[in-house]
């Protein structure tokens, strides 16, 4: 069954904020060390206090909080 053309923009934009939190953020997969990193600094004040729980990178979840304007990076499990 093919989608509808008229669908097509509306998957692309569900995934825009997560693209961009993941581009503020600058989160990176670390491949080798099997781990998540967020290389942001000096993020604007309006993001102070932000939390992503649960991401999921490499079969484990993580927090990504901005602390003192940069993000900082935490194993959940």
């Amino acid at each position: 069954m093919e989608v509808p053309t008229s669908a097509r923009p509306q998957a692309w934009a569900a995934g825009t904020p997560l693209l961009l939190l993941r581009a503020l953020l600058e989160l990176e997969p670390d491949v080798d060390g099997r781990g998540l990193r967020a290389h942001a600094r000096d993020l604007p004040e309006w993001s102070e206090g932000l939390a992503l729980e649960g991401v999921h990178a490499h079969g484990r979840r993580w927090r990504v909080r901005i602390r003192d304007g940069a993000a900082v990076v935490d194993l959940i499990s």
